[in-house]
Formats: C-alpha cells, structure tokens, sequence
C-alpha cells in the first residue's frame, strides 16, 4: 500500500536517546556492553536457492581469543549487497564482537554469487526470505535474524520483510528509497540514481576469489555477467528512448518498499537523510505507514547526504548508527528487555537552521499549512496573487551550481561554495521572496507548489528550490527542492493529500496512460510535489521561491521529453485568477519548544 500524510498513531513521547525519559522521571544512561570475542570468517559459503542458483554468503562469527570459532549458538544480521563483498565488504565486526553473526551475501548476479540480476524482483526478494531461512537453520544460528545496512542494502531489508520469513526479528534500513521510480525516473528525467546500475555492473566483472579453487563454480557465476551488462544496457536504452520502463508500473512498483509496506510486520528503524536524493522523501512515508499499522517502528532524520548518515552522532544524547543499531537489535533480535527504547519517541528528526534534533510523538507533529502566493516585483505573500505573468526561457545549464548537485552526487562532489550558495544558480531562472522575516519561521513536513503555466513548446520541466536568503551576506541556503513535467500533471486523486484546506500534496501516476498532450500557449493549473525537510528561516532572513527549466547534474531528460521542451519558454501567471504559489507545513514556536531538548 502507498500513502501519503495522515493522521499518526501516537506511540510515545519520549526519545530514543540515553537521556532521561522524562522531565519527572530520571532513568539510567543506556551504554553499548564491550566487545567479549573474536572474530572468525569463513567467505564464500555457497547456498543454494530454490531455483538451483548459487548465492554467495562470508560468514563472520563470534571467536575465541585463538580465532576458533566460538560455542553456542547466536542471533545473526544479515546484510545482502550488489556491490561485490570483496570489493566493497560491508561486514561489521562491532557486531561479532558483541556476539553476533554476521552474514554478508552478494546477490544473485553480483560478486560471487551466480544467477542473472535483477534489481528489486520478485525473485530477488524470495532469495532474501530463503537466505533469511537458511541462517535460523545453521548449526551456529539460535534461529532469529535481523537485517542491516544502507542504500540498496536498506531497501532489500524492506522487501525481504514483506516476504514475511518467520525467522526475521527486526530490521534497521538506512537511507533506504521507498518509491523506486520516482526516486530514479520522476517524470520522464533520468536521475543520477542510474548511475548505481552501471556501478553493479563494473564491481561485478572480477572474478571471485575462488576461481582458483573452484574453477567450475567461478565460470558458472562469470557466465552471467554479460547479460546483467546487456540488461543494464537495454534498461537505459529503452528508458532514454522513451519505452514502457520510462513510465510507472509494475516493473517498479513489484521493487518498491512504499507499494509493499502493508506486508512489513517487523520492528523497523529508520534512518534517512534531508540531503539524501533516496530517503528524503520517502523515509517519512514509510514511517507513517508503519505507525499507523502500529508496527514497532523508529525514525532518525538527519542532516546527511547519502554518503553520510549518522555523522554528527553521538549528540543530544543520540547514540552512534551502532550503538543504535546495537540497541535495536538486542531488543527486538535478542528479545532483551528495554523498557527505556519501548517508550521512545517514535521520531527524532533534526532541523535545519536550528541545528538540533526533535523529539517527537509523530512526524510531522504540530502543522498547520499556509499558503503563500507569487506577486508583482517577484513577491511571495500571504493573500491572492497580483501582477503580470513572468516570463522563464529554457536554459539547460541551470542547477550546477547548486546543493542539488550534491545531492545528485550522493555528497561526493568537491566542496564549493555552490553548496551552500545557490544565489549563482538563481540567477538562470525566477525567483520569488518574501520580505525579511520578522520572526523566524518553521517548517517541518512535506510541501507543494501550485502553479499556472504555459509553454510555447508542447511540454515543459520545471525544478523549484525553497530557500533562506540572507539580506546581509547574500547567501541563499537551499532547503529542499521539487520537480516535474507538465505533460505529467495529471493527479491521481485517491493517493493525493489534501494539506490543511488552502493545498494539496500531489500525487501523479507517471504511466504512460496519463501523459497528457499538449497545446502551445494553453495556461495549465499544475500542483509539483516538494520535498520533505524539517528548517527554520531565521528572523531577518528571506523565504524564496527559484524556479528552472532544468537541474542539469541531478536530471537527464529522456528523448521524447526533451524533444517537446527544447528550447520552451515558460510563462508562470500569478494573478487573482491564477495564483500560483507555494503550500508551507509551518509550525509553532511552542511545539518546537515541547519537542527538543
């Protein structure tokens, strides 16, 4: 089941730190317990599935101080990664230390597994419920199992648990994607996100570390490579190109966590990123979802990239990934007793500007929305829009110089100014502002913006950033961001959510069925969904509003969208009639006030 924004279920009100519980009640500090044994690997364990392909496990266990492997049986967490064990080994001694297995399998059709890619599918998920299976069977397994890591790491735990294997005890994904296509495809504009698939591809040629050993098993495994290559090449041609797979449906619904989340059963801790292109969005979907089927579930939501959760951490008491992993996992694998975790705030989430982390009941928690309206002279107020449409030429070069590139770039991209300036980029496109703030303002949730456009071409694709502007230095700090293509601007009503009653937060079906065509000069009424982000506008500093016709390093339009938007001007009309604008989840100071510490 996919949603939107609810109304959350009220778990707890306290945070999942060790801190005191409460401002009555004090509670001891909570301290991961020290490393007790050695570590003892065996790699390249070979399992087989179901369908007679071979996958590829490193078992790491528990040892004594000789390196022999420890007596007893213990919990394992279990990591599955396409990325190549040998090359990129996600393995975490931390955890062995502390008496568990962990298990690292590279997945069917990467490193040293055999078989024949395929991210995401129905196939690929069974093998996460098999694996799952096969570890509470070992003699060295008590017979529970969590799962653990990020990225693709994190979205396979997601789909592994909704296969429901009775073994699996809890999972901890980190900046997980949960809409695959609208996290790689939105809109008919391929995200820099495609460029994990080739990746998989590269990190998958070497051979595998038992060639020598096992000649016959290294030419079976090597023998797929060639078709996961022809399929990558095949997805990008086909998408580019304008095929089926440029357009939602089952292809990426089947793979995605946030179609799938009714089936998740298991305590669940997330953990996201404001300034990751993955989870930004849909970490906080997820969480909902969870808490409203009153699953067992935690959200983390920091100021990190994708290539950085959890940096910062330890601070206002908020344990490190580890230990919070640690935590998670002796509670919920272990079954050890915590009655500190259980009544946690169900949601920690950092603010931008403010620089410190909430604790909440729920998130969002405490909004009401506003809408503010495009004016004459490039304003943004409260009240009706006024003034002549503005006029915005089509420029492919927008965006460089922008945060969003280093989202785009997962957080790799050398350190600029561009990160934290977007004023250079600005100027390629409209803006709109309000006046310096006489208090601060703050944010927290998703948002939209409500626009009246036309094009003189037959399409039209638009990137809108939310920023704070400093009057002084002239900084302009991007927040969060939106994007879309006109022709794409049906709604899907049911899965929409209506924001307080001035908005709507959109949702667009992306199928090939509800691209709408186009006429030159016609002015289209256009909701464009905006990211999540929890931020304070300070007093003195500006609210704005940028607007492009591209994001040139984060998206790459496919043929046929560029083709109907080259060289297309863009009119965005702001009159009474026409008011386009911008929906704010806006908070009050006093809830700020009752949710950090």
């Amino acid at each position: 089941m996919l949603v939107r924004v609810g109304v959350l279920v009220a778990i707890s009100a306290t945070a999942l730190v060790a801190v005191p519980a409460g401002a009555d009640r004090q509670s001891e500090p909570w301290s991961a317990r020290p490393a007790t044994f050695a570590v003892h690997s065996t790699l390249d364990v070979p399992v087989t599935m179901s369908d007679g392909v071979v996958l590829s496990v490193d078992v790491h266990r528990p040892a004594e101080e000789d390196g022999q492997p420890a007596p007893g049986r213990f919990p394992a967490l279990m990591t599955q990664t396409p990325y190549n064990s040998s090359i990129q080994d996600p393995r975490a001694p931390y955890f062995v230390e502390r008496g568990y297995v962990d298990l690292v399998v590279d997945i069917r059709g990467t490193g040293s597994s055999g078989g024949r890619f395929g991210s995401f599918d129905r196939r690929s998920q069974l093998d996460g419920k098999e694996l799952v299976a096969w570890a509470a069977r070992q003699e060295w397994s008590d017979g529970r199992v969590g799962l653990r890591g990020g990225s693709y790491l994190g979205i396979n735990q997601l789909l592994t648990a909704a296969q429901q294997p009775p073994a699996l005890k809890a999972i901890f994904p980190i900046v997980p994607t949960g809409d695959n296509y609208r996290s790689v495809l939105p809109g008919g504009y391929l995200t820099s996100l495609a460029a994990f698939a080739v990746q998989n591809v590269a990190v998958s040629a070497p051979p595998p570390a038992y060639a020598g050993s096992d000649p016959q098993r290294a030419a079976a495994t090597l023998g797929t490579r060639p078709g996961n290559a022809a399929d990558v090449a095949t997805y990008l041609a086909e998408t580019m190109s304008g095929g089926d797979r440029a357009f939602d449906g089952p292809y990426y619904r089947d793979g995605s966590p946030l179609w799938n989340m009714d089936r998740i059963e298991v305590p669940t801790f997330l953990v996201g990123g404001w300034y990751d292109a993955l989870s930004q969005r849909d970490v906080p979907l997820m969480f909902t979802e969870l808490q409203q089927r009153r699953v067992p579930v935690k959200m983390l939501m920091g100021p990190w990239y994708h290539t950085n959760p959890g940096e910062g951490l330890p601070t206002q008491g908020i344990l490190a990934l580890d230990e919070l992993q640690l935590r998670w996992f002796d509670r919920h694998v272990r079954g050890i007793a915590d009655p500190e975790l259980d009544r946690s705030a169900p949601a920690i989430w950092y603010r931008l500007g403010e620089d410190r982390y909430h604790f909440t009941k729920e998130y969002p928690s405490d909004v009401s929305y506003e809408r503010l309206s495009f004016t004459e002279n490039q304003g943004l107020t409260r009240g009706t829009g006024t003034g002549q449409p503005d006029v915005l030429p089509w420029t492919q070069v927008s965006g460089a110089c922008t945060r969003s590139t280093y989202i785009g770039t997962f957080g790799l991209a050398p350190t600029t100014p561009c990160e934290t300036d977007n004023s250079l980029n600005d100027r390629t496109g409209l803006v709109y502002e309000t006046a310096p703030l006489e208090e601060s303002l703050d944010l927290a949730g998703a948002m939209s913006a409500h626009l009246f456009v036309s094009t003189s071409r037959t399409d039209a694709f638009l990137t809108l950033h939310v920023e704070s502007v400093d009057p002084v230095t002239g900084v302009v700090d991007e927040l969060t961001s939106g994007w879309d293509t006109l022709s794409f601007r049906e709604l899907d009503a049911q899965r929409s959510t209506p924001l307080g009653s001035v908005g709507l937060l959109p949702f667009h079906p992306y199928t090939k069925e509800s691209v709408q065509q186009l006429e030159a000069g016609t002015v289209y009424d256009w909701w464009v969904e905006i990211r999540d982000v929890a931020a304070r506008i300070p007093a003195g500093h500006k609210l704005r509003v940028s607007i492009q016709t591209s994001d040139t390093v984060r998206f790459l339009p496919t043929a046929p969208r560029l083709a109907d938007s080259v060289g297309a001007v863009v009119t965005v009309h702001h009159d009474a009639e026409r008011p386009s604008g911008i929906v704010l989840p806006v908070q009050p100071a006093r809830s700020n006030k009752r949710s950090s510490r």
